[in-house]
């Protein structure tokens, strides 16, 4: 319950219809989107999210399962930053392994191996090379996040590349990782 009530808390703080309520509101006001729209939207969501959250909470127990360290690393942080009471998401920031974890096990796992497609709008380059306008392009997010150059051993498990040696918390946006 104490979880559940620290969730509804932070709904509170941040008021968001959703993208379900959007599109219901888009078809009653506009009449562009229809029902099956809105249905179909929706349950590609859910299913989506079910199995890449599945298969990274699989990969997270495997991961665990064969690095004892990094398993007793997160639950002495857990048990300093949150002692016997329920996790928040409040808590968030005082838990930067934790969170350092979960972003290695998304980088080392790379469940989707490509980014969202994305179209230029503009005649461009990457990396030299001529890209004409309405071209659509796609992340390689596999390869990036194994590039040896912006994750030194791509292929080891290492939660603490994500950590700030000095400070103990979690690099920024600038870092390279």
């Amino acid at each position: 319950e104490d979880v559940l009530r620290g969730d509804e808390e932070e709904k509170e703080e941040e008021e968001s219809p959703g993208v379900v309520k959007t599109l219901m509101k888009l078809q009653q006001t506009t009449g562009l989107i229809t029902e099956t729209n809105v249905d179909c939207a929706a349950f590609d969501l859910i299913l989506a999210g079910t199995s890449t959250t599945t298969n990274s909470c699989l990969c997270l127990l495997n991961l665990l399962a064969n690095h004892p360290r990094v398993q007793a690393a997160l639950h002495a942080q857990i048990n300093d930053v949150i002692g016997a009471r329920a996790v928040t998401l409040r808590d968030r920031e005082r838990l930067p392994y934790v969170q350092a974890t979960l972003f290695e096990v998304l980088r080392l796992t790379s469940l989707l191996p490509l980014g969202l497609p994305h179209q230029t709008t503009e005649d461009t380059q990457i990396d030299g090379k001529h890209v004409p306008r309405g071209v659509h392009v796609f992340f390689n997010l596999w390869a990036l996040h194994h590039n040896e150059a912006v994750y030194p051993e791509p292929w080891s498990f290492n939660p603490d590349r994500f950590i700030d040696d000095v400070t103990g918390k979690l690099h920024g946006l600038d870092h390279p990782v």
